[in-house]
């Protein structure tokens, strides 16, 4: 089965809920409370996503999380890319492998363009829409009359 990791699943949550939050920098611990997400695996999760420059992080008193330029670029696929490394359908996708089977290979040139249709779906869902359900199936709607 394909799927993104859960701490995918959980970190595409905190980012959302930073979105709905852009008034004041926001605490681990009030984004634990306002997601249901335990603490230590908020914190893990906003070290990765500070490490992928989508969240600015401010120590002390008034500290906290904040997007970076308020989120308006951040899309599906960074937050994934943020929290399980670059997206791929197989190994052979990934930039730089060396795939031992690269010249006998009859799948590969079929897997690097499902690679990129999947990659481009999840590009194309900005943070602002993720909960949106009707942006998504728009999205999904779109790349599908493209591949007909």
């Amino acid at each position: 089965m394909l799927r993104i990791s859960k701490l995918a699943d959980y970190a595409t949550a905190i980012m959302h809920y930073i979105f709905e939050h852009p008034e004041l920098a926001i605490t681990a611990v009030q984004i634990a409370t306002g997601t249901g997400i335990a603490v230590p695996t908020v914190r893990k999760v906003l070290e990765l996503v500070v490490a992928a420059k989508l969240l600015n992080s401010t120590r002390g008193a008034h500290g906290g999380y904040e997007l970076v330029d308020k989120g308006e670029d951040i899309s599906l696929a960074h937050i994934i890319e943020a929290i399980d490394g670059p997206i791929a359908m197989v190994e052979c996708a990934l930039p730089g492998n060396h795939c031992n089977r690269k010249k006998d290979c009859n799948t590969k040139d079929h897997w690097h363009v499902v690679n990129h249709i999947v990659k481009g779906a999840l590009s194309a869902v900005p943070l602002k829409h993720v909960m949106n359900t009707d942006h998504v199936r728009s999205v999904m709607s779109k790349i599908g009359k493209e591949l007909l």
